[in-house]
């Protein structure tokens, strides 16, 4: 609802009195949920993938002497983000699991909780997304003027 300002006005009735889903939306939450389950197996493997790869360049570092400082720094950066990623693929698994299972939802508190799971798991990966991307661009800027072939 709007006032005259056309600002919205929360009616909180709407969600006291048990709001229901229809069948419909059951259905495409739990679509949502399958496919929020498929992104989950394919953000598991990418953490076992970053874990293996930041291992293996740091043991691949340690073999070929002292003198490679950045590839230690990469296999620190490669680990890290796998650590990294295991909070947002949490967020999700939870929230899918939520939604395969979802029955005849009437509970306003459970529909708040998907909700609320929804908002860290996009809140989590956005943050992610912008220290990565500064930390690369940093990195960049580093690399040129450490080698002007770069």
């Amino acid at each position: 609802m709007l006032d005259d300002e056309n600002n919205i006005i929360m009616d909180d009735s709407i969600m006291e009195s048990g709001a229901k889903l229809t069948h419909e939306t059951q259905k495409e939450i739990r679509t949502i949920g399958i496919w929020g389950m498929f992104l989950t197996v394919i953000g598991i493997i990418s953490i076992m993938m970053f874990a293996l790869s930041g291992f293996s360049v740091y043991f691949a570092s340690k073999t070929m002497g002292v003198g490679v400082p950045s590839m230690v720094g990469l296999s620190v950066f490669m680990f890290a983000l796998g650590v990294f990623t295991i909070v947002p693929v949490i967020y999700l698994l939870r929230f899918s699991l939520k939604a395969i299972r979802m029955r005849n939802v009437t509970d306003s508190e459970e529909l708040m909780s998907w909700v609320v799971l929804l908002k860290n798991f996009f809140m989590f990966l956005s943050i992610m997304i912008i220290v990565m991307t500064v930390f690369f661009i940093g990195w960049s800027m580093y690399m040129a003027t450490q080698n002007p072939s770069f």
